[in-house]
């Protein structure tokens, strides 16, 4: 009983000390604000969006003065604002009493915010475009953006273009990674005569007429190989479009002296591939 007693005494004496405070802090502060309301000048603003506004701090950057209850007190015919507020760019705004400054109306903008995204594998040939405008070549985005949903197109030949909406909000960074999902396409070869030995990056794969599927996106060193004709080579490059590609050539090349003459060939390939304007299918000449 008596333990309980003690701590009642000690949450009035508790009270009582904070009560007193309150009463001299508000004691202070009107004894501030009335000479302030009296014999400064005074305007009122309104802060816009409602987002910032809402975590907005004020203070007076150039000149004496007081903030109080979303208006300024100011000793002296011109002072400045400043106006902060999480995720948007803070602004000093200029106060001219001599002009008849009494309302201020301050629209702040979005800061930028930071968007980073990482791919699988890391590619530094891959495209970048934001919202359709070209924005990088680089193995990973990093960028600084304005907040707002974001069309992220992710284009690097030898995989399938992807495009990430993603939505960018206020004062928040934004990271994200992606797995790239690799293409294939399909190789024909034919020649005349028949019977070549086709060679692709040093592996034997067949003679002609020959047709490989399923071939992975990437660089291949072909050879074309048949006795007493002159070898063809060349580099195909298997990229990320839908594209069929026919080369017309003589069909029969006489043998020559040396007995080494070129193979008349005709190739058909045909990749999965979007969004490369330029069609990068690298076939060295035939002819």
């Amino acid at each position: 009983m008596i333990e309980l007693e003690q701590k009642l005494e000690t949450a009035k004496k508790s009270f009582r000390a904070k009560l007193m405070f309150s009463v001299l802090g508000g004691i202070l502060l009107f004894a501030i604000a009335l000479p302030l309301a009296y014999f400064a000048h005074s305007v009122s603003f309104r802060i816009a969006p409602r987002l910032a506004a809402n975590n907005a701090s004020v203070s007076v950057s150039d000149g004496v003065g007081l903030v109080l209850f979303g208006r300024a007190y100011i000793l002296g015919g011109q002072a400045a604002l400043r106006f902060e507020s999480p995720g948007f760019i803070s602004q000093a705004v200029g106060l001219d009493f001599q002009k008849g400054a009494k309302h201020l109306i301050v629209e702040m903008q979005e800061a930028p915010v930071s968007v980073v995204i990482t791919t699988d594998p890391p590619l530094p040939q891959t495209r970048w475009r934001v919202n359709g405008v070209y924005a990088a070549t680089a193995e990973r985005f990093a960028q600084e953006l304005q907040p707002g949903t974001l069309d992220i197109e992710v284009d690097n030949e030898f995989y399938q273009p992807e495009v990430l909406q993603i939505e960018v909000q206020t004062g928040k960074d934004f990271t994200h990674h992606l797995n790239l999902t690799p293409i294939t396409g399909n190789l024909s070869i034919t020649s005349d005569p028949a019977g070549a030995q086709v060679v692709i990056n040093g592996e034997k794969k067949g003679v002609t007429p020959i047709q490989i599927s399923a071939v992975s996106g990437g660089l291949y060193r072909t050879q074309v190989i048949l006795d007493g004709y002159e070898t063809v080579e060349e580099e195909i490059a298997i990229i990320n479009r839908l594209m069929e590609i026919k080369r017309g050539l003589p069909t029969q090349i006489e043998p020559s002296r040396s007995a080494n003459q070129r193979i008349a060939c005709r190739r058909r390939f045909a990749g999965q591939w979007r969004g490369n304007k330029r069609g990068l299918l690298a076939v060295a000449g035939c002819g």
